[in-house]
């Protein structure tokens, strides 16, 4: 009974450290995982969590524009002049 309250305590932890941002590969480290796999399957983001590290990505623009931003007319402009 005792191991399994530790194992429990243990999963628990890695779970919490995970959700604050862990990165994966340290998170199987810490555990002594051989995979990230195997890491993976202790710790499930939440939706909100997948959809916060979406937001995070930052500068990218979703949607469609019909007017290019300039920075994209003036790379076209080199590339047909390279060619």
């Amino acid at each position: 009974m005792r191991s399994q309250s530790v194992r429990s305590c243990f999963i628990t932890f890695l779970a919490r450290l995970g959700q604050s941002g862990c990165d994966v590969w340290i998170l199987a480290q810490i555990a002594g995982h051989s995979s990230i796999g195997i890491s993976a399957w202790h710790v499930r983001p939440s939706e909100d969590a997948v959809l916060d590290a979406m937001s995070r990505l930052g500068g990218h623009k979703t949607g469609y524009s019909e007017n290019p931003p300039a920075q994209l007319s003036v790379a076209k402009e080199a590339t047909n002049a390279l060619q």
